[in-house]
């Protein structure tokens, strides 16, 4: 593994991940939050900020997997093999965020917002780390 092509699309993807995860959430979806708080699955906002190490630490694995596995897997086949990793990424996920909805009181409308949020923030990051691998 080439510790200096990682470590630029770890920190490339991670920023990313950072500006899409915030926009999505904290933009366009804080009404849907709001919405649905009454269903106390989710911490107050004021909270989220007591525990930035936690975040980033989550952000940071699942970035670093993200990343060594493209790493592992590339096969030098363009921008689309970043579109289908993101993709297969995001299938995976999505069959984590309709387990939500089977354990937790969440609609429909969020598990289909999650679920677009996951193929867009998956196969941008992954058309990045193939554009990253190409150069």
């Amino acid at each position: 593994m080439n510790v200096r092509r990682f470590t630029t699309s770890f920190i490339a993807v991670f920023i990313v991940f950072g500006v899409l995860e915030y926009l999505i959430h904290m933009r366009i979806l804080a009404g849907l939050y709001e919405a649905n708080a009454d269903l106390n699955l989710w911490r107050p906002m004021d909270e989220w900020w007591d525990r930035p190490g936690w975040l980033g630490l989550s952000g940071a694995i699942f970035v670093g997997a993200f990343c060594l596995i493209f790493d592992k897997g590339y096969e030098g086949k363009g921008l689309m093999e970043g579109v289908r990793y993101g993709s297969l990424v995001a299938t995976l996920l999505t069959g984590i965020i309709i387990g939500f909805y089977v354990f937790m009181p969440i609609p429909l409308t969020l598990v289909g917002c999650w679920t677009i949020a996951v193929f867009l923030e998956s196969i941008t990051a992954g058309v990045i780390l193939a554009k990253l691998r190409a150069d």
